[in-house]
């Protein structure tokens, strides 16, 4: 498997980002209440599964032949960290000037104020907002769930650079550990997040690394009819599960299935895996982290815009329900047609942040690990730095 790269799974990956993005918008429009959609929470999981997989294919064998578990860390730090980070500094910027009251009454709450407490932005900082330490999602929701990979790579790094290629069957372990955690504890089995988040994230990352172990272990590759078959299939089995939105224990089958479709694309060069690998769809895979990450700032601005030009028009474009949550209320197709403006606006955004902040900060991590205390040894240096990231 080495470093190769799936390129369908990328373009997956951004779509799947796309579906949460829009489930965390609310409107009365047909695209936001759209079956699918309105389950999309639960595509989370094929990011933790996908992750584990991506993450093993590279790093696996690396680590088991002595690669460095720190340097390993520091190198997915300097991916995640520094939008992160940045989005951060946006939110608190964003608090300041509601304490200032020159937003007015446009969040809807006191500055610092429903999980925006210090405590909370401690937490995100310190990427532990997945394990019940913090009583909401808080600051930027969406992080929660990297924080819970992060958690789920120092795991990673620690089995495999301790019991080298016989951690497999730990993963299986852990995997099914996790598995029986949710269905115990989690009141809402899969469905949670920043209570047992890191608990759901290692039920998926570790049925990735067990299915990068299933297919390292032997050469699997069909095309053709077979493969198409296969594609078609899988995709419209998750596509019928997750427009049915299945609850209970169902839901902790998602992972399951997420795992059987990345095992189809990645083993099979069927039609959907060759559409997958459209230019447009890659790009939208290449700024998925973006998307992901900065899909509720992006939306609770767009928010704030729609609330102004009401307030303009002496006309009500949105409303908050008991909870707090704004709802887009704009009748007949207006409501589809600004939840289009929006994705573009996040797509748009999303660009920039990939451009100015995420490579530029991947780059400077790299740079960073190769130079420092982690380089690797003069021997094999050139390899390391041919393949470390």
């Amino acid at each position: 498997m080495g470093m190769r790269r799936y390129d369908a799974l990328d373009s997956m990956r951004g779509i799947c980002a796309c579906i949460v993005a829009l489930f965390h918008f609310h409107t009365v429009g047909g695209i936001t209440n759209f079956p699918l959609v309105r389950h999309g929470w639960m595509f989370v999981d094929f990011f933790f599964v996908l992750s584990g997989f991506v993450i093993a294919s590279a790093y696996f064998d690396r680590l088991a032949d002595g690669f460095s578990g720190w340097r390993f860390l520091a190198l997915r730090v300097g991916r995640i960290y520094p939008l992160h980070i940045f989005i951060l500094a946006l939110l608190l910027v964003m608090e300041l000037v509601l304490a200032s009251g020159v937003a007015g009454g446009f969040a809807g709450r006191e500055a610092f104020s429903d999980g925006h407490g210090v405590g909370g932005l401690l937490a995100a900082v310190g990427l532990v907002n997945a394990v019940g330490l913090s009583d909401g999602l808080g600051w930027n929701g969406p992080s929660w769930s990297i924080g819970a990979e992060m958690m789920a790579y120092m795991v990673f790094a620690l089995l495999v650079g301790i019991f080298r290629r016989s951690a497999v069957p730990l993963f299986a372990i852990i995997g099914s550990g996790a598995l029986l955690w949710l269905a115990l504890a989690s009141p809402g089995w899969l469905d949670t997040t920043y209570q047992f988040g890191f608990v759901r994230c290692l039920y998926g990352f570790s049925l990735g690394v067990l299915l990068h172990a299933f297919v390292g272990s032997r050469t699997v590759r069909f095309g053709g009819r077979d493969a198409t078959q296969a594609q078609f299939a899988m995709t419209l089995l998750v596509l019928a599960f997750a427009t049915l939105g299945p609850s209970g224990p169902l839901t902790l089958l998602a992972p399951i299935l997420f795992a059987a479709t990345i095992f189809v694309f990645a083993v099979g060069d069927g039609l959907l895996s060759r559409a997958l690998q459209w230019r447009p769809l890659l790009m939208v895979g290449t700024l998925s982290y973006s998307i992901y990450l900065l899909h509720a700032v992006v939306q609770g601005r767009f928010m704030d815009l729609v609330q102004w030009l009401g307030q303009l028009n002496g006309r009500t474009y949105m409303v908050r329900d008991a909870a707090g949550s704004e709802r887009l209320v704009v009748p007949g197709i207006g409501s589809d047609m600004l939840t289009l403006l929006m994705m573009a606006m996040l797509v748009g955004a999303s660009w920039l942040t990939y451009r100015y902040v995420e490579t530029p900060g991947r780059r400077l991590a790299r740079k960073w690990v190769m130079q420092g205390r982690w380089a690797a040894p003069a021997a094999s240096k050139g390899k390391a730095k041919a393949t470390a990231y």
